[in-house]
């Protein structure tokens, strides 16, 4: 996702996506390609945690940036759990009305965490708690590790948007992938899950990892989204 110049309020990186007509290959409409990376992200990120994690009660979102805020706003409206926390090295208000804090162990009592950060270095160290579930959409390369290899390797499951993307691309995944003993024998790919052809969650105390790279298909469907359900 584009990082974003607070002092401006403007995206370091400027993106714009234009929508072609299939069959005239004409431009039917451009989008901006920093909202359309924003919503499609939280939009992997809600799909996949309703399929992968317990029942929600208290939900953490480490990195209250453009994403994580994203992030808060719709796991607030669609999961309506008892507790949701904010976590960020500096202390921010919001208009959400959401608690934020800058303890980073606040996270490990939750059973719902995402992940929203720039971080180069690991900001989930340890193993979580039995049952937990944690959405990453910060390890998008090979030198991003949201997430320590110890605390991935001991998890039960990983899964991504795409499993050979995020094994080659997600420096977490990556890293613990690099002839490290582990639970977990490979990552797998969230569309089996959704297509029935592989199994989630396969018990309560689980613990699950979700990656997110971030792929076309998920700008494509959220354009035709925008398309069916706008007023052009």
């Amino acid at each position: 996702f584009p990082s974003h110049d607070t002092s401006r309020d403007i995206p370091v990186v400027q993106t714009t996506v234009s929508v072609i007509d299939a069959q005239t290959g004409s431009v039917k409409l451009f989008l901006d390609g920093e909202a359309v990376t924003k919503w499609r992200t939280v939009c992997a990120s809600m799909a996949a945690a309703k399929e992968l994690a317990n029942t929600v009660e208290k939900i953490a979102v480490i990195g209250v940036g453009h994403q994580g805020m994203a992030h808060l706003q719709a796991a607030q409206q669609i999961f309506k759990p008892k507790k949701i926390i904010g976590i960020d090295q500096v202390s921010k208000k919001n208009d959400l009305g959401i608690e934020t804090t800058q303890d980073i162990q606040a996270a490990y009592d939750c059973d719902l965490i995402f992940i929203c950060t720039n971080s180069q270095e690991p900001v989930i160290k340890s193993a979580l708690n039995s049952g937990s579930t944690c959405i990453s959409i910060g390890s998008f390369a090979p030198n991003r590790l949201e997430v320590s290899v110890s605390a991935l390797s001991v998890a039960d499951k990983v899964f991504g948007d795409d499993a050979k993307t995020i094994s080659e691309q997600s420096g977490s995944v990556i890293k613990t992938l690099e002839n490290y003993e582990r639970s977990w024998q490979y990552a797998q790919s969230i569309g089996g899950v959704y297509a029935g052809k592989i199994k989630g969650r396969e018990s309560k105390e689980q613990v699950i990892f979700y990656f997110s790279v971030g792929l076309g298909v998920q700008d494509a469907a959220l354009a035709e989204f925008i398309l069916t359900n706008g007023n052009f």
